[in-house]
């Protein structure tokens, strides 16, 4: 698919979830690690959730430490299942359907071992292409991809 068009529906997709009521969204639950030079992100999510990502900055590998999910992005479809690793190349967005319920981490390069989650987004994604997910408020913007928070909303299952 043309990357111009799955933009174009993943931000429609987008716009179709932020309109559902509340009590039909959830939050993903998110832990955040560090080592030296490294910020790992895990992500754990329902089967059902529909899962928008943002755009990056910079590479970064993905690991699926549990469960089974279906990932399109940068012109594929692909099924990953309990410990595969991808890396994924900057500037794709994906969008992620979980099959079962889900285990799901990244690992970033951090290189001046910031430990300020908001910093460490601003550094790593393109939040420019997020605001035009979500133009809403700034106060609903910081709660999507602020502190702790989600990469993206979900269904519920």
């Amino acid at each position: 698919m043309d990357p111009d068009a799955f933009e174009r529906q993943a931000v429609s997709l987008a716009q179709v979830i932020l309109s559902l009521p509340p009590e039909q969204r959830v939050e993903l639950e998110t832990t955040h690690h560090f080592a030296p030079g490294v910020y790992i992100r895990t992500m754990k999510a329902p089967a059902g959730s529909i899962i928008i990502g943002h755009k990056h900055h910079t590479h970064f590998l993905n690991i699926v430490e549990k469960g089974v999910i279906q990932v399109c992005g940068g012109g594929d479809t692909i099924t990953f299942m309990e410990g595969d690793k991808v890396a994924s190349k900057a500037g794709i967005r994906k969008v992620g359907f979980a099959m079962t319920d889900i285990v799901w981490t990244t690992v970033h390069e951090n290189p001046t071992n910031e430990h300020d989650i908001d910093k460490l987004e601003a550094q790593l994604c393109d939040l420019e292409s997020a605001r035009v997910i979500y133009p809403e408020e700034r106060a609903m913007f910081e709660r999507l991809f602020g502190l702790n928070t989600i990469e993206g909303q979900t269904l519920l299952p």
